[in-house]
């Protein structure tokens, strides 16, 4: 679509054509950073030569961002709490909200903002009580790589630095104060989900492995509704059909006027994908062509 367009044919022109501020806002000005193209990017660079530069590179890449930001979460969780049975939960939990999952594959930059915000929360809790100054400073440049992908989550980045700077004053208070105090600013303020954490106040080893593992068969019983509910959100069925459609036309190499493609929601351009494709348009050409919602092409005068 028009966002998506815009930000693709950024990240495939070279590196230092990058811009040096974030995407645009919808309430005006940019974004306050350009790690976002960065990573998309970097996407391309890697993942686009096995897809012909298409689209979908941006999409493998920022969908395997949330995957690795899951994985440092977990560890994280299993580190404060001592249990991989509620970190599994409480990230199984989490990584399949349906509003997530449905946008962790879209190219948009809020995605990789919660994934920075993931990162950082999964680090606060493994290393708490082992904050060197090289960690902390670590903490403070994922945090503000939220910030930079997307403005709204500065008070997430802002509670991971009040986090950082009251656990610096507080090295004498007993660890798991420190934790506590880390979950309840960390997972209020950005992963309400993780409110199971106050099953940690159990106080009973057997109480917290009863809570944990009823946790993770709640988690277990939902994912298929979660997974059907994020398979209906932010889809664009018919990119499948445009990407054959433009396939064959650029194969043939004949210049057409326009490529029509009825069956995509605006602003959706069908022509950007046959452009990626070498495939030749001529406002001059004496035929267009349109594409089926099957991805058959019908050329007309």
């Amino acid at each position: 679509m028009g966002d998506q367009v815009r930000d693709w044919t950024i990240a495939l022109g070279p590196f230092t054509s990058l811009p040096l501020v974030g995407v645009p806002s919808n309430g005006g000005g940019n974004s306050f950073g350009p790690v976002y193209y960065w990573v998309l990017w970097i996407s391309r660079v890697t993942i686009g030569p096995l897809v012909n530069n298409l689209p979908q590179a941006g999409g493998i890449g920022l969908a395997a961002a949330p995957s690795i930001a899951d994985a440092v979460l977990c560890i994280g969780i299993r580190k404060a709490g001592g249990s991989w049975l509620f970190a599994a939960a409480t990230t199984l939990l989490i990584a399949s909200c349906p509003f997530d999952l449905a946008l962790s594959s879209v190219i948009w930059n809020p995605v990789l903002a919660v994934t920075f915000a993931k990162i950082g929360s999964g680090l606060l809790l493994a290393w708490s009580d082992e904050l060197t100054r090289g960690r902390r400073l670590m903490v403070f440049a994922v945090a503000w790589l939220a910030v930079q992908a997307h403005t709204p989550a500065v008070p997430v980045a802002m509670s991971i630095f009040l986090w950082l700077m009251l656990a610096g004053r507080r090295r004498r208070v007993p660890a798991l104060a420190i934790v506590a105090d880390a979950a309840c600013v960390v997972m209020i303020l950005q992963l309400p989900s993780m409110l199971a954490w106050t099953t940690r106040l159990l106080s009973e080893p057997g109480g917290r492995n009863l809570a944990a593992a009823l946790l993770l068969l709640l988690a277990v019983l939902i994912q298929k509704p979660r997974l059907d509910r994020a398979a209906t959100l932010f889809r664009l069925p018919a990119y499948g059909a445009l990407v054959r459609g433009a396939e064959t036309v650029a194969r043939r190499q004949e210049p057409i006027r326009r490529l029509d493609a009825p069956f995509l929601q605006e602003p959706s351009d069908p022509e950007f994908v046959l452009r990626i494709l070498g495939g030749r348009i001529d406002r001059q050409a004496p035929m267009a062509a349109q594409l089926s919602p099957l991805g058959e092409v019908i050329y007309v005068r």
